[in-house]
């Protein structure tokens, strides 16, 4: 049985008793880095650190501070990094599948991302961040998100919203995936009737083929900005 336990106001996994265990792992050595690669899917006490390194680091930077969702942090950066377990979570200390240049040094890696256009993947070159530690990538997480007004948007399966259509990713299920994820992290929120369509019709709009402006318009024109004299000042107020 599983438990659960608050950290500095953070909810935190337990770990399982008497799991039983179906995966394995190898070590592979890169170019310039070794890293554990998890056969069978990550094990529920890898998944299980992941949860108490990503409260500590984010009780150490006093991210309640910063008044946006932990609960969509969490999500994100559980899906993105594989519970920390992918090449690039622990090379790179990039949680979030972050491009361009980070704190660490180098500033960046040559690499390959895999998006979704029109229903179908693709591959692109891509120069993935390189971060000193996982606060560097929360950090770079939070910047990204005062940078596009995301931060003044209340609801949190708004803000959801805000991000995936802004750029965050193109997989069309992204929204839904991060807000499941929240609700197996015991972050769940209510999505209304009418978010709920606003996910559906941004899904549409990828598999449509949507480009990156035609999305961000989209997001926008639903809401107002009436009242938001700077990045850090007033709420977005949702007309839906």
């Amino acid at each position: 049985m599983s438990t659960a336990r608050r950290l500095g106001g953070i909810l935190v996994a337990g770990s399982a008793i008497g799991a039983i265990l179906l995966w394995s792992k190898s070590v592979i050595a890169g170019a310039t880095c070794k890293y554990t690669k998890y056969d069978g899917g990550v094990p529920k006490p890898v998944r299980d650190a992941f949860v108490e390194r990503m409260a500590q680091t984010a009780q150490a930077m006093d991210f309640a501070k910063t008044g946006l969702p932990y609960g969509v942090l969490l999500a994100q950066a559980s899906i993105e990094s594989g519970w920390g377990a992918s090449k690039l979570a622990q090379c790179n200390n990039n949680l979030f599948g972050i491009k361009g240049a980070g704190d660490g040094n180098p500033a960046w890696t040559l690499g390959k991302a895999k998006e979704r256009i029109a229903g179908k993947t693709i591959w692109v070159p891509a120069k993935w961040a390189n971060f000193s530690s996982y606060a560097g990538s929360i950090a770079k997480w939070n910047e990204k998100v005062i940078l596009w007004g995301a931060h003044n948007v209340k609801d949190p399966a708004r803000f959801v919203l805000y991000l995936w259509a802004y750029g965050w990713a193109t997989d069309e299920n992204y929204g839904w995936k991060i807000l499941n994820q929240m609700s197996s992290l015991g972050y769940g929120v209510e999505v209304s009737p009418q978010v709920a369509a606003l996910l559906q019709k941004h899904k549409q709009m990828l598999l449509a083929g949507a480009t990156l402006t035609q999305r961000r318009n989209f997001v926008t024109s639903q809401v107002s900005l009436a009242g938001v004299a700077s990045l850090g000042g007033g709420f977005l107020e949702w007309k839906a």
